[in-house]
């Protein structure tokens, strides 16, 4: 799954997937600058709960998302 967000400024793509080699999932954030950060997550309920957190911050700071 890939999602946008962007600011006036600034744009965000954060990105889940699985990974198979340790198992579990990853939450890819990477920015505009090229700048990213990669968490890790052993199951399907940390994931959600860790990509509303993500979602929730980028909004409150001012970001808009765009799903595709």
């Amino acid at each position: 799954m890939i999602w946008f967000a962007q600011d006036s400024s600034d744009r965000v793509l954060y990105e889940i997937r699985r990974n198979d080699e340790r198992g579990g999932f990853e939450l890819h954030l990477i920015y505009s600058n090229g700048r990213r950060t990669i968490e890790h997550f052993q199951n399907s309920t940390d994931l959600v709960r860790g990509a509303r957190q993500v979602q929730n911050e980028l909004r409150g700071s001012g970001w808009r998302t765009h799903h595709s």
